[in-house]
C-alpha cells in the first residue's frame, strides 16, 4: 500500500512537459519519414526518453497498438497527453499523413513550451520574493510581535488595538493551521470541479479576463486556424475536418461554435458563412474570418489558415511578454504593500511604547 501510495506521488510530480512531448513528436516525425510504421517508430524512441514516465506510457501505447487498436484510441487512452494528440492523430490516420500531423503536433508543443518558459521565467523573481514574505511574516509574527506583547504586558501598558488585532489574527492562524490547510486544499478542490463541471462559463471568464483575455483570444485563434488548415491538408472533408478541429480548442465556447458551423456546412454552405452564423459569441477574429473568405474565393483557404496561424502565432509571441510584465506587477505590488505593513507593525509599537513612558 505504502509503495502505491509513493508511486502515485512520484508520478503526479514526473508528468511529461511540453518539451517532453515536442521532442518525442520531432522523433516520431523523423522514424516516419524513414519509413517505419508508428508503433515501431515507438518501439524504437521509448527506450530513450528522459522522462521514465513517458517511457511508460509509450509503452502502454504501443502494447494496445500491437493487439490492434488505433494509434488515436491507444493515445485517447492516456490522460497525460493533451487533449489535442488523439484527434490530430485520428485525423493523420484517416489521411495517411502521419508524418505531417507529428510535425504539425511538434509545432504545437514548441508554441506551449516558448509560451509557458516566457510566463515563468518572468514570474519565477515575485515567487521567490514570495517564499521570502511568507517566511519573513511568520518570523516577524512569531518572533517579534510575541516580544512587544512581552514587553507591553510587563510595563502594564495596553499595546495600540491595530497590533493586538494583528497578535490575535497570527496566533488564530498558527493554532488553528491544520483548519486553515483543509479549508484551503478545499477550495483547490472546488476551484477544479467548478473548471472541470463549468466549461462554458469558464470559457466566457477567460474571455474577459483583463490581464489573460488578449493571450488567450491569440492562442485559441491559432489553435483554430493551424489545426483546420491540417486537417484539411490531411484530405478530411470540410465538414470533419471542423469538427475533429473542435475537439482541439482550448475553449468551449469556441468548440462549440465550430461543431455548430459544422453542421451549417452539411447544408451546403461556405465555411465562411457557417462559422459567422454560428459564432454567436463573436470569438472567432474576424481576420482569420476573412482569410477564411479570400482563400474560399481563391481554391486556396488551406494556405490562408496557415497565413493567419502565423499572424496569430506572432501576436502571441508579442502578447505573451506584455502579460509576463502584468502578472509581475500584479503579483509584487502586494509584496510591497506586506513590506510596508511589517515596517508599520514594527514601528507603531515602538512608538505607542515610548510616547505612553514619557506620559
Amino acid at each position: 500500500m505504502k509503495i502505491k501510495f509513493l508511486e502515485t506521488i512520484l508520478a503526479k510530480f514526473s508528468q511529461p512537459s511540453a518539451m517532453d512531448f515536442y521532442v518525442l513528436c520531432v522523433q516520431v516525425s523523423a522514424f516516419l519519414r524513414a519509413g517505419l510504421p508508428l508503433n515501431q517508430a515507438l518501439a524504437q524512441i521509448a527506450p530513450h526518453q528522459k522522462n521514465m514516465q513517458l517511457q511508460k506510457i509509450l509503452k502502454t501505447i504501443i502494447a494496445d497498438m500491437d493487439v490492434g487498436m488505433s494509434a488515436a484510441e491507444a493515445f485517447a487512452k492516456q490522460k497525460q497527453f493533451p487533449n489535442i494528440f488523439a484527434p490530430t492523430i485520428e485525423s493523420g490516420e484517416k489521411a495517411s499523413e502521419l508524418e505531417e500531423i507529428f510535425n504539425k503536433l511538434a509545432e504545437q508543443m514548441w508554441l506551449r513550451t516558448t509560451l509557458y518558459s516566457k510566463i515563468n521565467s518572468a514570474l519565477l523573481t515575485p515567487k521567490i520574493a514570495g517564499v521570502l514574505m511568507a517566511l519573513l511574516l511568520t518570523g516577524f509574527a512569531k518572533i517579534m510581535i510575541p516580544q512587544y506583547e512581552k514587553m507591553f504586558k510587563e510595563s502594564g501598558i495596553a499595546m495600540p488595538w491595530i497590533c493586538s488585532t494583528f497578535v490575535n489574527a497570527v496566533n488564530g492562524f498558527f493554532n488553528n493551521l491544520l483548519i486553515f490547510l483543509v479549508i484551503f486544499y478545499g477550495l483547490y478542490r472546488g476551484i477544479k470541479w467548478f473548471f472541470r463541471t463549468h466549461p462554458f462559463l469558464v470559457a466566457k471568464i477567460k474571455l474577459k479576463m483583463p490581464i489573460y483575455k488578449p493571450l488567450h483570444y491569440s492562442l485559441i485563434n491559432y489553435q483554430f486556424a493551424s489545426n483546420l488548415a491540417l486537417m484539411l491538408n490531411s484530405g478530411l472533408n470540410v465538414v470533419v475536418a471542423c469538427q475533429q478541429t473542435a475537439r482541439v480548442i482550448d475553449n468551449a465556447l469556441l468548440e462549440q461554435a465550430v461543431y455548430k458551423a459544422s453542421l451549417v456546412m452539411q447544408t451546403g454552405a461556405s465555411i465562411h458563412q457557417s462559422l459567422a452564423k454560428a459564432d454567436k459569441s463573436k470569438i472567432i477574429d474576424p481576420l482569420v474570418l476573412g482569410f477564411i473568405d479570400s482563400g474560399e474565393k481563391a481554391g486556396s483557404i488551406v494556405e490562408m489558415l496557415e497565413d493567419a496561424a502565423e499572424i496569430h502565432k506572432t501576436l502571441l509571441n508579442a502578447v505573451v511578454d506584455k502579460v509576463s510584465t502584468k502578472l509581475t506587477i500584479l503579483v509584487i505590488t502586494p509584496m510591497g504593500l506586506c513590506m510596508v505593513g511589517m515596517y508599520l507593525m514594527s514601528l507603531v509599537p515602538m512608538i505607542s511604547y515610548f510616547d505612553k513612558l514619557i506620559k
